[in-house]
């Protein structure tokens, strides 16, 4: 069935170029960008945040045919540390605009412009989806401000009763959801992350060993992501510790600071594998998929994820995958593409495993592309697509 042409309006507090915000930016533009080739006209409300430390100058620009809308923020420290977006001339933006579009697509959830837009949404009777990515698993409700997002739950709820959809990326978040608002239960739809492959082909290795002074005899342990305690480097370190005597490895470490870069450093000392590690800092592009290329393995050891594109990513690249219960990726061990792991000891069994028996390596590489053609953009656009037919 061809997919009907809608006018949709994306909001989220982050878009690109800002991809230090992590997966939920890629997720967002891709779809975003799929949904453009087929004849949708596609708007991003958002804010001017780009990093840490600057703004994104351009207000309105059109990325890849999506119109991009960004509203200034207050104060882009309290943004980046406090997740606290407080987009100036959103609000009256979004009333005057709201008739413009079929449906509203609201991208995270503990957030003023997830609040703001579905209340507008509500009030003018117009569809509108909510897409927590991941923010409603029991590890992130309970993390830091616990207090203060119990109470958006709370308050939240009448407006998630309402929406037209809630969607999950798996079945595991979709249990978190329906247990919050079980009332919502029939509403929660289940539509994964899509993966542009295109995006993959004709990708080069570089050669890590020179760029980052690493021995030649050394594997090279990849992990692509937020500098972050949520996604548990410390346990990749204990981990890695356990083998320092029984195998050469560099663990790379490809992402942002978020506060955690000092204590990792000093973890890896008392560790004795300092040496071992090297902080590559953020990448995006060619860059970054032309570096994870290169890597011998994948190692996510993270407390919660939604669905993590950055596995998809070193799946698209033929990267065997050791990943954590947490990371909410069992298709890793479905697809016999690497293993999910539940402790220390175990990761650091599976890596030795993987990075000492060539045969095995070359066999969860293969099948890690089949892994990733499982989430092809396209196939998962027609999941969204279907969503979007059922509420319009």
């Amino acid at each position: 069935m061809p997919f009907p042409k809608k006018k949709i309006l994306y909001v989220i507090p982050y878009f690109v170029p800002a991809w230090s915000y992590g997966g939920p930016v890629k997720v967002a533009f891709d779809f975003a960008k799929e949904l453009t080739k087929l004849g949708n006209r596609v708007t991003v409300a958002t804010t001017d945040v780009l990093d840490a430390r600057s703004r994104n100058k351009k207000l309105f620009e059109t990325v890849d045919g999506i119109k991009v809308c960004r509203f200034k923020n207050l104060n882009n420290i309290f943004a980046r540390n406090l997740n606290f977006y407080t987009p100036v001339g959103f609000r009256k933006w979004l009333k005057t605009n709201i008739q413009n579009y079929d449906i509203v697509h609201i991208h995270e959830f503990f957030t003023y412009q997830s609040f703001i837009t579905s209340k507008i949404c509500h009030k003018a009777k117009k569809p509108y989806i909510i897409q927590p990515h991941g923010s409603l698993s029991q590890f992130c409700r309970k993390s830091r401000f616990y207090f203060i997002k119990n109470c958006l739950v709370k308050k939240f709820t009448p407006l998630v009763v309402s929406s037209s959809a809630i969607i999950a990326l798996n079945e595991e978040e979709k249990k978190d959801i329906a247990q919050i608002y079980p009332q919502a239960k029939a509403k929660i739809k289940i539509a994964p992350n899509g993966l542009d492959l295109t995006e993959f082909k004709n990708i080069k290795k570089n050669d890590l060993h020179r760029t980052y002074n690493i021995p030649k005899s050394n594997k090279i342990i990849a992990f692509i992501g937020r500098l972050h305690f949520k996604k548990g480097l410390d346990i990749s370190l204990k981990a890695l510790a356990r083998i320092k005597d029984e195998l050469d490895f560099t663990f790379l470490i490809i992402g942002p600071d978020e506060g955690e870069k000092e204590n990792l450093e000093n973890l890896a000392e008392n560790l004795g594998i300092k040496n071992r590690i090297v902080f590559a800092g953020l990448m995006s592009g060619n860059k970054k998929l032309e570096t994870l290329k290169s890597a011998d393995l994948s190692l996510l050891n993270s407390r919660s994820e939604g669905l993590p594109t950055t596995l998809l990513e070193s799946a698209a690249l033929a990267l065997p995958i050791i990943c954590s219960c947490g990371s909410n990726f069992p298709e890793v061990e479905q697809f016999e593409a690497g293993f999910v792991v539940d402790s220390t000891q175990q990761t650091a069994q599976k890596i030795k495993l993987v990075l000492k028996d060539d045969r095995l390596r070359e066999k969860l590489s293969q099948n890690a592309l089949k892994l990733a053609d499982s989430f092809n953009l396209q196939k998962c656009t027609q999941t969204l697509n279907k969503i979007y037919e059922s509420i319009s």
